[in-house]
């Protein structure tokens, strides 16, 4: 599975961020996509928009918020986004939001 750089396109902003393909991403390990993540970040960087697919990106998510893949079920429906803060880690994040589709599409046309 490879991210897609069309599903990201409208995060590039003006001037454009720059976009990674990590291949660690889509093997469905978390570890392996958290250790990738932490280094595709520059020094003193510390945000980060992860664009991939289900279910690996709710059991992603849940790993991060839990320390299980399946420690949640997220019904994470295409083009919707969660903002989690913490350390890149098993149980180490927590939810702060959820915005549905219609709510991105909206705040990406304004």
């Amino acid at each position: 599975m490879e991210l897609s750089l069309v599903t990201a396109e409208a995060l590039r902003g003006d001037p454009p961020a720059p976009v990674a393909y990590l291949d660690a991403l889509a093997a469905g390990d978390p570890e392996a996509a958290s250790a990738a993540i932490a280094a595709a970040l520059g020094p003193g960087e510390r945000t980060a928009v992860v664009v991939g697919h289900e279910p690996w990106l709710g059991e992603l998510a849940a790993w991060w918020l839990t320390g299980d893949a399946d420690g949640l079920q997220v019904a994470y429906r295409k083009a919707a986004a969660m903002v989690l803060v913490g350390g890149l880690g098993p149980g180490a994040m927590t939810l702060t939001a959820f915005v549905p589709m219609r709510m991105v599409k909206a705040l990406l046309d304004a």
